[in-house]
């Protein structure tokens, strides 16, 4: 019974937290003036007391129910995910790949190399259960979104978030991937990547293996970045959603990772802070509001700096290479150099 509960527990502050992710859309694209209903979740209900302790959160999440869009959100992922959540099997890693509605042809090239499908792969590295799935928005056109209901329905590996696909809106499609992540309680780390990516897995478990499994938020560390103020930029910033002239040290948007207790500090500070469009730049404003270091992964690469035989993330690849990459590695023949 306890159990039961604690699940739908899970279930529903997944569904706060997807809706908490909508209000920020809305607001950005159409600068809603709805009246907020603030719906008030402590921290020990969000995250762990482990990161009520080491990190620093809010201790209230506010969330806009009175939105009929949001609430019909919140319903379609509290039915969508209820089934998932009474799995029992203890997952150590989701992998989360931001992706594009019309990129069909690297999601089969990532599911056809470096995606695991059986779940013993790792033998030598017990109760390693990982699940992937790719982050899409929604297309301009009913065809495209047709084809991703099947493309769904096909392998299962798909979670559909309720907004456009714009770059402006990347960082809030990261943490509503990272919200569903959020409903299942039982994991270790996250790893979030662009869908031109290689994961060497033979080197990147064993990393995760040896710690720290808490207050983790790597990857290749970028400090310096200039907030855009070019109106016709991809990502550009108003200085009233962000003051300072430079971002706080991140890590590149391209494959970072995070433990649990960080995702979940992440999610709950979110909520204080102005959206930007850069999941990358948005996490570094979120890890300097809870005062996390930056770890940097020197073989977290991108393929024009690729400068280690064997890196544990390979960025910036098209689909022959990603196959390429990917076969040698398995052979442990060079990928690099």
């Amino acid at each position: 019974m306890v159990q039961s509960a604690t699940k739908q527990l899970a279930a529903f502050t997944f569904g706060l937290l997807c809706s908490w992710c909508l209000v920020h859309v809305l607001m950005y694209e159409y600068d809603t003036s709805s009246s907020k209903v603030d719906v008030a979740i402590h921290s020990d209900n969000v995250a762990s007391k482990e990161t009520e302790e080491s990190l620093s959160v809010s201790k209230e999440v506010h969330v806009d129910l009175s939105n009929p869009a949001v609430q019909k959100i919140v319903e379609h992922h509290r039915q969508a995910f209820a089934a998932a959540s009474q799995s029992s099997a203890r997952v150590y890693l989701v992998v989360l790949i931001k992706s594009s509605p019309v990129s069909r042809i690297a999601r089969d090239t990532l599911r056809t190399s470096w995606f695991i499908r059986d779940t013993n792969t790792f033998r030598s590295i017990p109760n390693r259960l990982i699940y992937q799935f790719f982050l899409i928005g929604d297309a301009e056109d009913k065809a495209t979104n047709d084809l991703l209901q099947k493309e769904q329905a096909e392998y299962e590996d798909i979670i559909r978030v309720p907004f456009k696909e714009t770059y402006s809106l990347l960082a809030a499609k990261v943490l509503f991937g990272l919200g569903h992540v959020a409903s299942h309680h039982a994991f270790k780390f996250v790893l979030v990547a662009n869908d031109d990516v290689v994961v060497n897995w033979q080197k990147l478990l064993p990393w995760l293996a040896a710690g720290p499994h808490q207050k983790l938020y790597a990857g290749s560390r970028v400090t310096g970045r200039i907030v855009s103020r070019d109106a016709s930029a991809r990502f550009y910033v108003p200085p009233g959603v962000y003051e300072p002239r430079e971002y706080p040290p991140m890590v590149n948007g391209y494959g970072y990772v995070m433990s649990a207790d960080v995702m979940y500090a992440f999610l709950a500070q979110a909520e204080q802070q102005a959206m930007v469009g850069e999941d990358d730049a948005m996490m570094g404003i979120l890890a300097s509001h809870c005062k996390l270091d930056v770890t940097h992964v020197a073989e977290f690469l991108a393929a024009d700096n690729c400068h280690v035989k064997f890196p544990m993330l390979l960025a910036g690849l098209n689909h022959h290479d990603i196959k390429a990459k990917h076969k040698k590695g398995l052979q442990r023949e060079a990928v690099c150099i």
